[in-house]
């Protein structure tokens, strides 16, 4: 009889787990699905798409935007869980970037090709590129995420 109570107890736990496993899933999924809606994300979309011109901005990463853009390019390699990214992601966006200066936000989480093209093995690491994108410098900002550090390093 104890046998048979701990096989129904385990088969309760197993369910019990499947059915918050499915129920994390969905909401995760959904706050995923309600993110890449919001209004934040659309005009990185349209200026990447747009970026032709020498004026500073900073932006979602894409092969294209990179080669449509002139001017002085950064990679910054950020993701969104590390809260030195969000500091100096918080910074570049309230510092007015020189004229000619565009960032681009790489995804330090699904970018494997491009951290293993630039020698990239920390997050807040941004990398200067030129027009062909070979590397001309790299700068780590974890100890201090702010655009001075930046420009001072890679401008």
């Amino acid at each position: 009889m104890n046998k048979t109570l701990l096989i129904v107890i385990g088969i309760i736990v197993v369910i019990a787990g499947g059915t918050g496993f499915l129920l994390l899933t969905n909401d995760d999924a959904t706050s995923t699905n309600s993110s890449s809606n919001s209004p934040v994300e659309a005009p990185a979309t349209t200026t990447t798409e747009t970026t032709t011109a020498s004026a500073s901005s900073y932006q979602e990463y894409s092969p294209e935007a990179v080669a449509n853009t002139s001017g002085t390019k950064i990679l910054f390699f950020h993701a969104n869980w590390c809260p030195q990214c969000k500091k100096l992601e918080a910074d570049i966006k309230q510092t007015s970037l020189p004229s000619d200066v565009t960032v681009f936000e790489v995804d330090y989480d699904t970018s494997q090709d491009l951290k293993q093209k630039y020698g990239v093995t920390l997050q807040t690491t941004l990398v200067k590129v030129d027009d062909s994108g070979e590397i001309v410098s790299k700068f780590i900002a974890y100890d201090d995420p702010s655009w001075e550090a930046v420009a001072n390093n890679l401008l």
